[in-house]
């Protein structure tokens, strides 16, 4: 007499076959799971970070030749301090175009004190710069912010011929996420250009909290810089995809781009 398949037999197999499925799906999970928590502490340093001067100046017109040779022989005269440097940069695109920048850094506050004390200092630059300036813009310091960017300043260094700027503003209320997200940036995303974390000491009244100073050798890296790169790839691969996810919309929601621009070097 043949025997019966049982009525059950294809719930077995199903149950069977769903049971599987799941298994090979929670080894996946495990197997993908990021190797990291998203970093919640950030190391920040003992003493105080390092400060920029900068004023940002436009020259009169049929002045511009004039204005570049004497703040170079400004700097040379009074501004060769060990450890130190200072750039002049022209704004050639984006917010401020047409302006120079002079720069003077790294320095601690009470140097602003000593360059005072500097005989003849302030006369040469009111004497021999200031009377070639048709227009004066904002002024400030602006502490570069270690412990959140990805390079270090040698002043003995050339500096970076090109400097791609976005300045951003935070929402108030949301300074310590924008760090932990910044510090998190920094640590997984392996951006591949070299940029620095600037806070303004003082408000201009343009809304600036914080800035990225992006630096480049070349108009050219600009572009060829990020060929290949993928931040969403380098973050999946530390943190997950959710996480990810979750940290560009926590950017989105707290941080608003609100200006930029490229300097470049002035040789």
């Amino acid at each position: 007499m043949k025997k019966k398949n049982s009525p059950f037999l294809p719930l077995y197999y199903l149950f069977l076959v769903l049971i599987m499925a799941a298994f090979t799906t929670s080894c996946e999970e495990i197997t993908n799971r990021p190797a990291q928590k998203p970093l919640t502490v950030i190391d920040w340093p003992e003493t105080p970070m390092p400060l920029w001067e900068v004023i940002l100046l436009k020259p009169k017109t049929e002045s511009i030749e004039a204005f570049v040779a004497n703040v170079k022989a400004h700097n040379e005269k009074y501004h060769q301090v060990e450890g130190m440097s200072t750039t002049l940069r022209y704004y050639s695109s984006g917010k401020h175009a047409g302006f120079y920048s002079w720069a003077e850094g790294p320095m601690q506050m009470d140097y602003l004190d000593n360059k005072e004390m500097l005989e003849g200092h302030q006369e040469d630059w009111m004497n021999n710069v200031m009377p070639l300036v048709a227009e004066e813009g904002p002024a400030n310091m602006y502490r570069f912010i270690t412990p959140l960017s990805n390079m270090t300043i040698d002043p003995s260094s050339n500096p970076s011929k090109i400097l791609e700027v976005q300045q951003f503003s935070v929402k108030k209320g949301s300074r310590k996420t924008v760090n932990d997200l910044l510090n998190n940036y920094r640590h997984a995303a392996q951006f591949p250009v070299p940029y620095a974390v600037i806070v303004p000491t003082q408000d201009n009244g343009d809304h600036v909290d914080f800035a990225l100073v992006w630096h480049y050798d070349s108009f050219g890296a600009m572009d060829g810089a990020w060929e290949g790169y993928s931040a969403n790839k380098m973050l999946d691969s530390v943190y997950g995809k959710r996480v990810r996810k979750k940290m560009w919309d926590d950017w989105q929601e707290n941080v608003t781009l609100v200006g930029s621009y490229v300097a470049q070097s002035v040789d």
